[in-house]
């Protein structure tokens, strides 16, 4: 039986996830058969089949090379303002290509707690990258006619999740707990925007978010080395 998350990203790009060039953006240890493992760890470790550090623009990718692009607890750990990557991974989309992105969220603990975290993220703030409006006040970005992405789905999980579908817990520690985190996530992401501004910390806040985003083709050239006319916070 095909996983509920599986589907929806089949049914996004239109072709089974084995016939995709998928994209595994700091892999770490989760090293997949089948995908093109990017990280840049010099851990033992972690596996790679590419060697990126992701500060350091623009990426080594081709121009729409990937149908899916994943993330998972990676982003979190870069410093500085994540716009210019977000417009390449945009670039290295197929069109109608998808970027699954997954991140602590900035009500948890662990979001800022974790010595290496960087950033923190609201679950509504990669709605800037579905309106153009965003960039207009940005000197030195390239005149974006359309949005980059389209919000295809935005979810808040009480407890971090390894697949998009089950919850990191042990089978034999699913009791009472795991049933109220699942209960709590659904109330989240009943209207995540009310959540988020209202009961989130009333919880303990979310584990992780999930965002889906949906490339939007536009007939624009990027410069190789335009990041550098940016004006943008360090």
């Amino acid at each position: 039986m095909i996983p509920q998350h599986q589907r929806l990203i089949e049914g996004l790009v239109g072709k089974r996830l084995k016939d995709m060039k998928k994209l595994n953006l700091g892999c770490g240890a989760d090293y997949r058969v089948g995908w093109v493992n990017a990280d840049f760890s010099d851990s033992p470790e972690v596996r790679t089949d590419r060697k990126w550090d992701f500060t350091k623009l623009p990426l080594k990718i081709k121009d729409e090379e990937f149908d899916y692009i994943f993330s998972s607890h990676t982003l979190e750990h870069l410093s500085g303002t994540l716009t210019p990557l977000l417009i390449e991974l945009w670039r290295g989309l197929t069109p109608g290509g998808v970027l699954e992105i997954r991140v602590p969220h900035f009500s948890h603990y662990s979001a800022l707690t974790g010595f290496e975290h960087r950033n923190a993220f609201s679950i509504n703030g990669f709605s800037l990258f579905a309106d153009t409006s965003f960039f207009k006040h940005i000197p030195g970005l390239p005149d974006f006619k359309k949005p980059l992405f389209k919000v295809v789905s935005s979810k808040l999980n009480h407890q971090r999740t390894d697949d998009g579908n089950r919850f990191l817990i042990p089978k034999n520690q699913r009791g009472l707990y795991y049933s109220l985190a699942k209960l709590i996530s659904f109330l989240a992401n009943l209207n995540t925007n009310f959540c988020e501004k209202i009961w989130c910390y009333w919880v303990g806040g979310f584990q992780e978010m999930q965002v889906i985003l949906r490339k939007i083709p536009q007939d624009i050239i990027l410069e190789k080395n335009y990041f550098k006319k940016l004006m943008l916070p360090k």
